[in-house]
């Protein structure tokens, strides 16, 4: 079959299982890989596994290979039985669907140019075809394409429908409700609404440049494991499965700024940036404080932050990071929690000074993207992480005013920052102070060392920590009911904070569509449809002029 300018071999089952000896199944038989349309062909015999390969030069001196009389390409089938005579690193094929009989699992489907035939191979009998059925809905085959352009059309006494895919034994577990066609649903993702928002304070001024902005944790491969999101899919929770669907979620949205959490840096480097290079992006990356410890190999698959952004609309100016650890033990004055707590722990938070190219006069905005710390007993490590962040960004700040000779930084805050609404974290970036008797402390001595953190290194006469930037959430409490969910949470962890008296917000990404819930009831993420245990926020606002 030809599909997008290159050749494929499916692995393929007639309708009705042949006895044993019907048409000598222990014996290799050559698939008709002919140039007609694909819907004219017809795939004969017993073929177990087909592929389109290139042989090794090793190979080629051992074995001889079935060429088609109508095409150029080789094609070979390999029986079950004959698997420990193939190495994976022979064969390069695609796409390639491997398929059990009488197991309790679904079809293995291997989309790579390698696949590991000898590993996946092993647990399966020899099998012989069974009856057809279409593939299962949750199966979420990721080159669909493949077998969507698979149309029948023109087939004697076809009803013009995409053709089944064939497998053998369906398993008990597979009720006729997990059946459907075509299997390109699966891929459709919830729908979520945008959110209008009036503002309640009109500015005399025109208002200015409009941009969207996303902020989205995508769960790093190393964390997706399948003992901490069980009701996932393997194919689904896979990386390969997972990274493609982020980066369609993320061109899907086309904002103009991203602030993405838990990304690999080989993955950003090596994927997303170059994917996202071609439609205008440019972007930064850093590393969780553990890189810098690690040899260059093991530094690659190190989560961090990003911040990416389009080249045309924004010119960086300056980037920074900021090391919760490292600013912990120049904050700890002595205090051992400090010390045993927070410098423990290696988040971090990526800022970036962009200009905005189409303002009229010079204008520039910061970009902070945050990942604070996860744990639910540790609040104090996650306010004391924020305090910290927010004494370098007030820093920073008044170092860019200085140097650009501006009046004005306006502030665009992004992160995960594993914190309810109701948390000391979120009140101290919202309202701009916290009490220093507040319960996120969890009664531990930090008064003395976090003095000096304060904004200008005093309190307030009250006894509140402070910054000196009025922010504001661009999502009000009640449009997300959630922005995490797993087996064992469910609520709202990620933010959009800007400057209140510099940004207009126009409207906010909603929730997922209630009956999506409904009929889905999923009982955590990522699942098929959503490739991430969070939700990205996305938000337009405008930056006053």
């Amino acid at each position: 079959m030809a599909f997008n300018g290159k050749t494929y071999a499916m692995a393929t089952a007639p309708p009705e299982s042949p006895s044993r000896n019907h048409h000598h199944p222990e014996k290799s038989m050559p698939v008709n890989t002919s140039s007609m349309p694909f819907s004219q062909q017809r795939y004969n015999g017993v073929p177990l596994i087909s592929y389109s390969h290139t042989p090794s030069p090793k190979k080629r001196k051992k074995q001889s290979y079935y060429h088609s009389t109508k095409s150029s390409a080789k094609v070979q089938q390999v029986p079950w039985n004959n698997y420990p005579n193939y190495r994976s690193a022979d064969y390069i094929g695609q796409p390639l669907l491997i398929v059990p009989r009488n197991v309790n699992r679904a079809p293995q489907y291997f989309p790579l140019a390698y696949a590991a035939y000898p590993v996946q191979l092993l647990p399966f009998p020899e099998f012989y075809p069974a009856s057809s059925q279409t593939v299962p809905l949750y199966m979420g085959l990721p080159h669909r394409d493949s077998f969507s352009s698979c149309s029948s059309s023109e087939s004697p006494g076809s009803s013009g429908a995409p053709s089944p895919v064939h497998f053998a034994g369906t398993p008990q577990s597979w009720s006729d409700s997990s059946i459907a066609q075509p299997c390109e649903t699966v891929y459709s993702p919830p729908k979520r609404e945008w959110i209008q928002k009036t503002s309640q304070y009109v500015p005399e001024v025109q208002l200015g440049v409009t941009l969207r902005v996303m902020s989205y944790n995508i769960l790093a491969d190393q964390y997706a494991s399948k003992k901490l999101y069980p009701q996932c899919p393997p194919y689904a929770l896979a990386w390969s499965y997972r990274k493609e669907k982020i980066r369609e979620e993320i061109e899907g949205h086309s904002p103009d700024i991203v602030c993405l959490q838990e990304i690999v840096m080989g993955e950003f480097y090596g994927y997303f940036l170059e994917n996202l290079q071609v439609l205008g992006y440019s972007g930064i990356f850093t590393p969780k404080s553990r890189a810098k410890t690690m040899e260059a190999k093991n530094r690659q698959v190190v989560d961090g932050c990003s911040i990416i952004y389009r080249h045309d609309r924004f010119e960086l100016v300056h980037q920074e990071l900021v090391e919760f650890s490292q600013l912990a033990i120049r904050s700890a004055d002595g205090s051992t929690d400090m010390l045993n707590r927070v410098m423990t722990k290696d988040n971090i938070a990526l800022c970036a000074i962009l200009r905005v190219v189409e303002a009229m006069e010079p204008t520039y905005i910061l970009v902070v993207n945050a990942h604070v710390h996860w744990d639910p007993e540790c609040s104090d490590v996650k306010l004391i992480q924020t305090m910290l962040l927010m004494n370098e960004v007030e820093r920073l700040v008044t170092k860019t005013k200085s140097d650009l000779n501006v009046k004005d930084v306006p502030m665009i805050f992004c992160g995960d920052l594993n914190s309810l609404p109701n948390s000391g974290v979120v009140e101290f970036l919202r309202d701009g102070r916290v009490s220093v008797s507040h319960g996120d402390f969890r009664d531990l001595p930090y008064r003395a060392c976090l003095a000096k953190l304060s904004s200008q290194g005093r309190m307030t006469p009250e006894g509140h920590f402070f910054h000196p930037f009025a922010l504001g959430s661009v999502y009000e409490e009640t449009d997300m009911a959630f922005t995490n969910f797993t087996a064992d949470f469910k609520g709202v962890i990620d933010y959009i904070f800007a400057s209140k008296d510099k940004f207009h917000t126009v409207s906010v990404l909603g929730p997922v569509e209630q009956a999506w819930l409904d009929e889905y009831q999923p009982t955590g993420f990522p699942c098929p449809q959503i490739p991430s245990d969070h939700l990205p926020l996305v938000a337009e606002i405008e930056l006053l002029m």
